[in-house]
């Protein structure tokens, strides 16, 4: 790839792209960031833009700085959906007056036009010699499927920026949006955190923001291909006029039902519906996020500081939202959550809803007889190992035996204090048919990585041994590392 041209500007003004769409300060930064990449040579870049902090207007100005400042003759803007392709059409007419803005369409008006909006989808049906377009913003590019991506950037030598909503996707993602654009680095990131310290986005909307911001990424990868699908198929026999398009005509078409069978089979096969479809994909979510949380530092800082919590408190919320998780986790016994009962529960006297000892996990066992199971949780850095007692021995750390005489301790209250068969009531007292029997409850410690025994040049044996001979030697106690239980939820989304 070439050299592209040199673009050079002494700053940014605020109101840059017009009076109507001001620019923020992180908008500038992102924008002075993609001028250090060019300096650098660098010619695909990423930026992540958190959910409602503007990331159409970044763009919006970015196009119109390229055309400004690079004296681009095109500026090529690709987003998933025909849906967003009109309703960017809009955005942009309105905000950058003076412009010539169109849609890729068959009837080359798009030539004439200085920003050119299209789906993906749409790019691959058209003979491009690839010096079209002087920059390529890619819209959602965490959210694209690989080969998609891939061909779109093989057609063009040129910039190429990708907008990723959180790096979470982009660094797991087996999308390989990393692959595509050539780099693993973001050359700028706001976050949703960043947002909300700044005050642009309100705490309080952030659950919400996750849920349709996540329901909306389970549908768009099959709608991309459903997509894909109907416009390979709409595509008129008018249009092809040469053998050579009616190849690449019948490839499209070929893969387009190929992709779409894959996605009807999978459905028919395993009989899922909506609900079932929006399961997966959100467990599938919670999945990476638990990997985030488990091996990506910056982002574990950032869900603390979204909740203003502890470590261990950000752990209790997200496996308390994430019940699923134990499922293979006892012994291979499902676990649930009791029916309307939040996961930290309260053991004093016959009620779960009095004031008293609070304990992280309150669940029950699914079989012939209820059994209640008791979950404590600490986190991922907690120490398992504190210092070698002899030679090839090591002794358990202040905070493992501190948390295995706190569960045995709510073990003892629960036996105590709790009537060995329990009718579950609801707030009015009315009974809600469920019993729960208390005869002998399971106890689950989660705490501390296995990683803690991993050095540079392989495995502490000692360390490891002293851990397992120590864990197995607990009895009534089920001793799981976060990593493990990391790799049993693994397995429940593969199987």
């Amino acid at each position: 790839m070439g050299k592209k041209k040199n673009i050079f500007f002494e700053g940014i003004n605020t109101n840059y792209s017009n009076d109507r769409m001001s620019l923020r300060y992180y908008q500038i930064n992102a924008m002075e960031a993609v001028q250090k990449a060019i300096e650098n040579e660098e010619n695909e870049m990423l930026i992540q833009m958190a959910v409602g902090t503007g990331k159409t207007n970044l763009g919006m100005a970015i196009s119109k700085w390229f055309l400004d400042n690079v004296k681009s003759k095109r500026v090529l803007y690709l987003t998933s959906m025909k849906v967003m392709e009109e309703y960017l059409l809009g955005r942009f007419n309105d905000n950058l007056m003076g412009y010539r803005i169109s849609l890729l369409n068959k009837d080359d008006e798009w030539l004439d036009s200085n920003i050119v909006l299209s789906t993906y989808q749409k790019v691959n049906y058209f003979d491009f010699k690839g010096d079209e377009f002087d920059l390529i913003i890619c819209d959602e590019a965490d959210a694209i499927s690989y080969s998609i991506l891939n061909k779109v950037f093989s057609l063009f030598d040129t910039y190429k920026i990708g907008f990723i909503q959180s790096d979470l996707h982009f660094k797991i993602d087996d999308r390989n949006t990393v692959n595509t654009f050539y780099t693993d680095k973001l050359i700028y990131q706001y976050t949703l955190n960043d947002a909300i310290q700044d005050g642009y986005i309100d705490k309080s909307d952030y659950d919400q923001i996750y849920k349709d911001n996540l329901e909306l990424n389970i549908y768009n990868e099959i709608n991309q291909k459903i997509q894909f699908f109907k416009e390979t198929l709409s595509m008129d026999i008018k249009d092809i006029t040469t053998l050579n398009e009616l190849v690449v005509s019948l490839e499209n078409v070929n893969e387009a039902i190929k992709e779409y069978n894959d996605i009807y089979q999978n459905i028919k096969k395993n009989k899922l519906d909506k609900e079932d479809i929006v399961s997966l994909g959100n467990k599938k979510e919670q999945l990476r996020e638990f990997n985030e949380l488990l091996y990506n530092f910056d982002y574990m800082n950032e869900m603390k500081g979204i909740k203003n919590n502890s470590l261990e408190k950000v752990w209790q919320d997200f496996l308390e939202q994430n019940t699923w998780i134990f499922g293979y986790g006892l012994n291979y016994i499902f676990n649930s959550p009791l029916d309307n009962k939040k996961l930290e529960q309260v053991i004093s006297g016959y009620s779960f809803n009095q004031s008293g000892k609070r304990i992280d996990a309150l669940m029950k066992t699914r079989g012939l007889i209820n059994s209640l199971c008791l979950v404590e949780i600490k986190t991922h850095k907690t120490k398992l190992l504190e210092k070698q007692y002899r030679n090839e021995s090591w002794g358990i750390s202040t905070e493992l035996s501190g948390a295995i005489a706190q569960i045995q301790k709510y073990k003892y209250k629960a036996l105590k204090d709790i009537s060995n068969r329990i009718e579950i009531k609801s707030q009015n007292g009315d009974p809600t048919g469920e019993v729960v029997f208390n005869y002998s409850p399971s106890l689950v410690l989660v705490i501390g990585s296995l990683s803690e025994f991993i050095t540079e040049k392989g495995i502490n044996e000692d360390k490891l041994s002293s851990f397992e001979m120590f864990r197995k030697s607990i009895e009534g106690i089920d001793i799981i590392t976060f990593d493990e239980l990391y790799d049993r939820a693994k397995y429940i989304i593969e199987s």
